[in-house]
């Protein structure tokens, strides 16, 4: 039996009292549609009289590398590219910091995180249009350090592989980064509200930023941190609404909500397929984490792009989804906590 709204806010709250947190917004869903949505705390804290909203964008962070796996599997059931494709046949100006790498990069390597490039941070600012895209991210991973060779198969989380990978997207079709996401996935998921581009999404509710002083405070971060660059290792907004169609459409093997296929099945298994370990609980297929913890097996991806922290883990055997998003920095563990307690209650 489905657990009751109280029952799943309840076990969210006490998660909440144990953290020092401003706003989140939690989301279940099953393969037809929303079972539970719900969002606690504050938008800002400045204006404590105005509540949460479950419709409020946030940066999802990671949770987009899912997007961008879809559109890249999208372009590989058109004949576009094959993910065993060196990167540099899309990208002839490409150039690495080791030149061998450079004919042993695929488009695979990129998607499971193997090509070699080193762990790096995100970059603080940048342009927040597109005019520079190219030109930007391939000087960038130009002077990436690489640690190992792709033909290594090394796994090291990469921020730079998925911003080639959005180039890459952008190259093939001729268009901007954005526009291709907004037309081949986030519009035929239904997902209205979500957005790469800050000027658009400033137009909806945006939960805002918050940090904790030396005191242990909250205070609100006046400043969206912006980088073109960045849209496809990072850079979506959207809400938990919009979240739970993505893990919809796994959930019932590449068809959205109005019955029409987005991907294949054979993609869509590809994607949930392990690759490679990522640590001892997880690990990683195409954009897709699967995490293996206390009797739970939950795939999907976590995000984090200081101040915000998000997840979105499915589980096909039950079908039922869960999407969190938090607003506020230090709460990394609740992207985890919040969804693999309501999936223990769910197994109930």
């Amino acid at each position: 039996m489905f657990p009751t709204d109280n029952q799943i806010s309840q076990v969210i709250e006490e998660l909440l009292a144990q953290n020092t947190v401003a706003g989140v917004a939690v989301a279940v869903t099953d393969r037809n549609g929303l079972r539970y949505c719900r969002a606690f705390g504050s938008e800002n804290i400045e204006y404590p009289t105005v509540p949460n909203h479950t419709d409020a964008l946030y940066r999802v962070a990671s949770i987009t590398k899912i997007t961008v796996s879809i559109a890249i599997q999208q372009l590989a059931e058109q004949g576009l590219l094959s993910l065993d494709d060196l990167v540099k046949t899309h990208l002839p100006n490409l150039t690495l910091s080791r030149p061998k790498a450079e004919k042993q990069l695929t488009i695979k390597h990129l998607l499971t995180h193997t090509g070699g490039f080193v762990c790096e941070d995100w970059l603080e600012e940048g342009p927040c249009d597109e005019t520079a895209f190219e030109k930007t991210i391939l000087d960038s991973v130009a002077v990436r350090p690489m640690h190992a060779l792709p033909c290594e198969n090394v796994y090291c989380y990469s921020n730079a592989g998925y911003n080639l990978l959005a180039l890459l997207i952008s190259k093939i079709l001729g268009q901007p980064f954005s526009k291709v996401m907004n037309e081949r996935v986030l519009q035929p998921l239904g997902m209205e509200k979500s957005t790469f581009e800050l000027p658009v999404a400033a137009t909806h509710p945006i939960s805002q930023p918050h940090r904790t002083d030396k005191n242990g405070n909250l205070y609100t971060v006046h400043r969206q941190r912006m980088n073109s660059v960045y849209y496809g290792a990072g850079g979506l907004y959207s809400n938990v609404h919009d979240l739970c169609a993505v893990a919809r459409l796994f959930l019932n093997n590449g068809v959205n909500d109005r019955g029409e296929r987005v991907l294949a099945e054979e993609s869509i298994g590809a994607m949930l397929k392990k690759q490679c370990r990522r640590n001892v609980y997880e690990h990683y297929g195409y954009g897709i984490m699967t995490r293996e913890k206390d009797g739970l097996f939950l795939q999907g991806h976590t995000g984090n792009y200081d101040p915000y922290n998000s997840s979105l883990f499915f589980n096909l055997e039950s079908g039922y989804g869960v999407s969190t998003l938090i607003n506020t920095a230090g709460c990394e563990a609740l992207r985890y906590d919040i969804p693999e307690r309501i999936f223990s209650m769910l197994n109930q």
